[in-house]
């Protein structure tokens, strides 16, 4: 599940994956293998992930929209979540 919260975050966001990647300090391929559930994603990487996108952690890890999250991207995440 986490793994799809990350997809729908960074869709959220409206960014390339290979532009996120670069701008939290990783490869595309790694990125691709974080949203593919293929591997777990590191504590530095979900931090600074959380950070760039504006994505707070309790989404990302538990799915709760709080009020921390930007109204925008909890919209998108809806809108992700249906298609």
């Amino acid at each position: 599940l986490m793994a799809r919260r990350l997809k729908a975050a960074r869709w959220a966001y409206d960014e390339k994956a290979a532009n996120v990647a670069v701008a939290v300090g990783i490869t595309p391929q790694l990125l691709s293998k974080y949203e593919n559930g293929k591997i777990y994603a590191d504590e530095m990487f979900l931090v600074n992930f959380a950070e760039l996108t504006g994505c707070p952690l309790d989404w990302i890890f538990l799915g709760k929209i709080t009020s921390e999250m930007p109204p925008a991207m909890a919209v998108r995440i809806a809108l992700f979540d249906r298609g």
